[in-house]
């Protein structure tokens, strides 16, 4: 199957809202046949998310149930975070972990597409990186930052997956992560 190459020519940027590293931002964008868009939304970032799958060697799953300011709910999830400038995405995966779970890994892994997975290419221009962590072991309490309210639960692969089909787990990078992390799971020969 060919690939469309009508590719719209972007117009001008304007920022509408700047705070907290994110941006959203109003564009126009027109086709090569003159037909012009209604300003699209566009929401971006300039930190680099990390998602994390902590494992423990016993065969747990290390998560969090965080709260989720668009969800006005707690939502359980995979830990993670965004890399601060200067740090390697690697760094960001460390830090997030022992500061949102007290965990630290063993081995970190990256897995999927090299440049990161879309959010929701459609309107955010963010991508998101995930991680497996293996060897992961509780050296200590959370360190959350003032505006953090979550809570660490551990929970077996079964009962995770249960979660998942039963709507718990709706998190949409949590589920994304964790197909990529089962597959590199059984490569590795630990499921």
């Amino acid at each position: 199957m060919d690939v469309p190459t009508d590719i719209p020519v972007a117009g001008e940027e304007r920022v509408l809202i700047k705070n907290h590293g994110k941006r959203v931002v109003e564009q126009d964008f027109v086709y090569p046949d003159g037909v012009k868009t209604d300003p699209w939304l566009l929401f971006d970032g300039e930190k680099v998310p990390v998602i994390i799958f902590p494992y423990t060697d016993d065969g747990s799953v290390v998560l969090v149930r965080q709260f989720c300011h668009a969800a006005n709910s707690f939502v359980l999830e995979l830990p993670g975070g965004c890399q601060e400038p200067g740090q390697s995405l690697e760094d960001a995966v460390k830090i997030e972990l022992r500061q949102e779970t007290g965990y630290v890994a063993d081995q970190i892994v990256r897995i999927g597409a090299a440049e990161g997975i879309w959010f929701e290419p459609h309107n955010h221009r963010v991508r998101f990186f995930p991680y497996l962590a293996l060897g992961c072991r509780r050296v200590g309490e959370p360190t959350l930052d003032p505006t953090e309210r979550l809570i660490v639960e551990i929970t077996t692969i079964a009962d995770f997956l249960e979660m998942v089909a039963s709507g718990e787990v709706s998190d949409s990078k949590t589920i994304t992560t964790s197909t990529l992390v089962f597959q590199k799971l059984r490569m590795l020969n630990y499921l």
